[in-house]
């Protein structure tokens, strides 16, 4: 038998029809579904269907998401199941404001192995494997507010909230956006400092409704490098770049102007919150100096992705254009290390 993921005490495989039973047992206890917004199948041979229509599919394809049924180690027994999604794949996807590249994790247990915690080995496993092996730049989960032992568990897993709550068509209760993107799973470690600079920034962008995005070494932390934090970098069109620096007057160190040094020739403002520094930069006609040229950066707005960050949702410069960037100026440590954040599904 070929088992998906192994953890200290769980296995993983593939469902089978033969299933068809242990998940209608499963499903028929109505705690099971009592937070999920949805009935139990009639019987075993829906259950088949289902099984036929909806997970086998998963296994023809070469991604590596699926559902996948629990098994407990030292018994044999079927314990639930749990799945890793592509979050686009939700009919709720747009409500929860699952982005491009979002796994959602998913899991169910049957009520006696509720308590021991399998939920929270299991969770902190499949989010593991959403990053290294699916290549995902956030782990999503919908969870009803209602179902404080999922939240516990997900808390436990590193995903935090995102957002206000969420009334969902059809629902009794509202339901929560929790999320981890990779840097949260390795761990960066902000300042008191470098998180209220942070806070500000975000807000005074986000207040001025200009698109953004953050660049540099900090778009590499938000992937995932464990880079030292020194400043903040992002990018801004131009026809937007007036508002946020507008905003930005009482922190400015350098107004909004052309900039040139031995590395960039860009149009650039320079700002300093709670001593940390913070570069603006116009993405349009922004260019570095490589053997003797100007080449143009190539960064645009085109590609950002959305992160979380702390309790907040941020705009990052996607992992190939950072790589791209990289690239241009020549520094390939600083390639390896992104390359390496590339983690290609398991074929």
């Amino acid at each position: 038998m070929l088992w998906v993921l192994e953890t200290e005490r769980l296995r993983l495989r593939r469902f089978t029809e033969d299933d068809a039973a242990a998940l209608f047992n499963l499903e028929r206890d109505p705690e099971i579904l009592r937070h999920i917004g949805r009935k139990p199948l009639a019987d075993v041979d829906a259950y088949r269907r289902h099984i036929q229509s909806r997970f086998l599919p998963y296994y023809g394809q070469s991604d590596g998401y699926g559902p996948w049924a629990i098994i407990e180690k030292s018994s044999g027994d079927f314990l639930g199941g749990c799945s890793l999604k592509p979050a686009f794949d939700s009919p709720v996807a747009v409500e929860m404001g699952f982005h491009e590249k979002d796994v959602e994790v998913g899991y169910g247990l049957r009520r006696l192995s509720w308590g021991n915690g399998y939920a929270t080995e299991l969770v902190q496993a499949l989010v593991r494997k959403a990053f290294k092996e699916l290549g995902a730049v956030c782990v999503v989960a919908n969870v009803s507010v209602a179902n404080l032992g999922s939240i516990r568990v997900l808390e436990k897993a590193g995903l935090r909230q995102i957002g206000e709550p969420i009334y969902l068509q059809g629902e009794d209760q509202p339901s929560l956006k929790y999320v981890i993107n990779r840097s949260q799973m390795v761990g960066i470690e902000l300042t008191t400092p470098q998180q209220r600079a942070l806070r500000r920034l975000v807000g005074i962008l986000e207040e001025s409704g200009a698109p953004y995005q953050f660049t540099g070494g900090f778009a590499g932390n938000l992937h995932g490098s464990r880079w030292p934090l020194h400043d903040l970098d992002g990018d801004v069109g131009q026809a937007d770049l007036p508002r946020p620096a507008q905003l930005l007057r009482p922190y400015t160190t350098w107004p909004l102007g052309p900039y040139v040094d031995h590395e960039f020739e860009l149009q650039l403002l320079r700002a300093e919150i709670e001593g940390v520094g913070i570069d603006i930069s116009q993405v349009e006609e922004a260019y570095a100096r490589v053997g003797g040229q100007r080449v143009p950066l190539g960064t645009s707005l085109l590609q950002r992705q959305r992160a979380p960050l702390l309790d907040m949702e941020v705009w990052v410069q996607s992992l190939d254009e950072l790589i791209s960037y990289k690239e241009l100026l020549g520094r390939w440590v600083d390639v390896a290390d992104l390359r390496a954040l590339r983690f290609s599904p398991r074929r």
